[in-house]
């Protein structure tokens, strides 16, 4: 688990480390397998298949993708009680991202980083994910 977490970190830490991408395209324009260079290195190899295969994609506008109103609002309310057992489950999460404040100097962010990203995933259910029990304020692994 350690190793896991470690590794997402890393990798994670590689990604936020290589700056800004930009690419020559405009909203509207049409990329095929004629002009793929245009946006390669900001696309997945998934989608660079796709497009190579015949399947075209046009750049549209950007936009700002804001989280729900629920899950902002159970941040604020829930973030402050949460915190990490010694075995690195949560403690006391009800709802919402349960460490919005991350720091990066602290020993434990990685599975901080990692449990805001399955709160997200789940949203308010994690009693869903069948590798996580609830038990009292905590949540341990099945």
């Amino acid at each position: 688990m350690k190793r896991t977490i470690l590794t997402i970190a890393v990798a994670m830490a590689v990604v936020m480390s290589r700056g800004t991408v930009r690419a020559d395209v405009v909203p509207g324009d049409k990329i095929t397998d004629q002009n793929i260079d245009k946006v390669k290195d900001l696309i997945s190899p998934g989608l660079e298949w796709c497009i190579k295969h015949g399947f075209p994609i046009t750049i549209g506008e950007t936009k700002k993708v804001e989280l729900p109103k629920a899950y902002k609002e159970a941040t604020e309310k829930y973030s402050a009680q949460v915190s990490l057992s010694q075995d690195g489950m949560l403690k006391n999460y009800v709802a919402g991202q349960p460490f919005p404040l991350l720091d990066p100097n602290d020993p434990e962010v990685a599975r901080k980083v990692i449990w805001n990203r399955r709160s997200f995933l789940t949203g308010n259910a994690l009693e869903r994910v069948p590798w996580i029990k609830r038990s009292k304020n905590s949540w341990r692994r099945a």
